[in-house]
């Protein structure tokens, strides 16, 4: 089991595993799930402080196109490997 079936197992779950986590960190910024690297409500926070919104909505959206990018980057990558 451990030298022929899980290797194999591995390689076919790593992506997916990985999509599945893009897929749940794009879908915290719409639903306010994850709390702790929350970054809508840590704006909305920023926003009542000093009133600009733009510049922090701008901020937070280059943010997440960042953290997405590198984990896209991340599972390529990781699929790469595994092939």
């Amino acid at each position: 089991m451990r030298k022929v079936i899980l290797p194999q197992g591995i390689k076919i779950m790593i992506p997916s595993f990985i999509n599945q986590f893009i897929i749940t960190l794009k879908d915290t910024s719409i639903l306010s799930v994850l709390g702790l690297l929350e970054l809508t409500q840590t704006g909305k926070i920023i926003i009542a402080r000093n009133m600009e919104g733009f510049k922090i909505w701008t901020m937070v959206a280059l943010m997440y196109l960042i953290i997405i990018t590198l984990l896209t980057w991340l599972s390529n990558w990781v699929q790469k490997k595994v092939k």
